[in-house]
């Protein structure tokens, strides 16, 4: 017969020595893992040599998504090492486990490089609050925003006026063509219809001011 050991007091074990990682069998699918997975779809790869590696890569300055998947990963007892690029400038977060990399490629199978990245179907039956959290880790990662700012003279009844013209977009680009679909689907469910105007394949635009407000909680406060 089996042993009945209840799951919260078992430990998976993989490495020896300073490589040793302990990490619990029951993963809490909770807001903080749904933008990991946001996190890892947008920014992240996993590849195989002794372990399972896997990678999120972001630009340096994005300090707040850094410290934000690094406290995650810390939350779930994984071990990580952040290298900086001199060449590119950016910050690699490194999780060189062979139980957290099975769990993303081979359990939730969210896919291993930008090509092939995907939402693992049973996340859409979440609560909204979950998927608003995958929605963010994808457009932190992802997301961008462009504006322009231009004085507009004019002259009206012969008065002269100088009136300041700001326009904004909030843009998504993905090079995953499922993952675009999904991201396009999580945008209309929150009342978020996007535009493909420009020519790119993957690229979306988000405009206007309703849908800005609407599309703001996602970004980073430095971002829109």
């Amino acid at each position: 017969s089996g042993l009945k050991i209840d799951h919260k007091n078992l430990l998976l074990c993989t490495g020896k020595g300073p490589s040793r990682v302990e990490i619990s069998p029951i993963i809490n699918i909770d807001e903080d893992f749904c933008r990991l997975i946001g996190y890892y779809l947008s920014e992240g790869c996993l590849t195989e040599d002794e372990s399972l590696r896997t990678r999120f890569s972001f630009n340096r300055d994005e300090a707040e998504c850094i410290s934000d998947v690094e406290n995650i990963l810390t939350k779930l007892g994984l071990k990580y090492s952040v290298y900086h690029s001199k060449m590119f400038h950016t910050a690699c977060i490194k999780v060189s486990s062979r139980i957290f990399g099975y769990l993303i490629r081979d359990v939730l199978k969210c896919g291993v490089n930008s090509y092939n990245m995907n939402i693992p179907a049973f996340l859409f039956n979440l609560p909204d609050n979950h998927l608003k959290q995958i929605l963010t880790g994808l457009l932190r990662g992802d997301g961008g925003v462009c504006y322009t700012r231009k004085k507009r003279s004019y002259a009206r009844r012969g008065r002269h006026y100088c009136q300041r013209h700001v326009v904004a977009t909030a843009n998504y680009f993905s090079s995953s063509p499922v993952l675009f679909q999904q991201a396009v689907a999580l945008l209309q469910h929150f009342g978020i219809v996007p535009t493909f105007k420009d020519k790119r394949r993957g690229l979306l635009n988000i405009a206007g001011y309703n849908k800005l407000i609407k599309a703001r909680e996602f970004f980073n406060g430095d971002k829109l």
